[in-house]
């Protein structure tokens, strides 16, 4: 957007960026997220233990619980995706 309008958007909320994206070596500084890429980006951190990243990338990170296993999730054996997509539940 910003290469076309010479303006940037707004805001951008991520929820529970994926980790083994973000952490992929082949990955590059251009197409990550970071707070450069909006105006204003939030980022709410739902499971750095498993399936999101770990790192602030937004002007605001929440790491609700501590961005761990979130309440309400059976243990990771049972299901090991609900506190990654608990981050729904909390941006809802």
């Amino acid at each position: 957007m910003f290469e076309l309008t010479g303006k940037k958007i707004g805001r951008i909320t991520a929820l529970d960026p994926a980790g083994p994206k973000f952490e992929n070596p082949l990955m590059t500084p251009d197409k990550e997220l970071t707070e450069t890429d909006a105006e204003f980006v939030d980022v709410i951190h739902t499971d750095v233990q498993l399936s999101g990243y770990a790192a602030p990338i937004g002007h605001v990170d929440y790491y609700p619980n501590d961005g761990a296993h979130q309440p309400g999730c059976p243990s990771r054996e049972i299901d090991d995706n609900c506190s990654h997509a608990q981050v729904y539940h909390l941006f809802h």
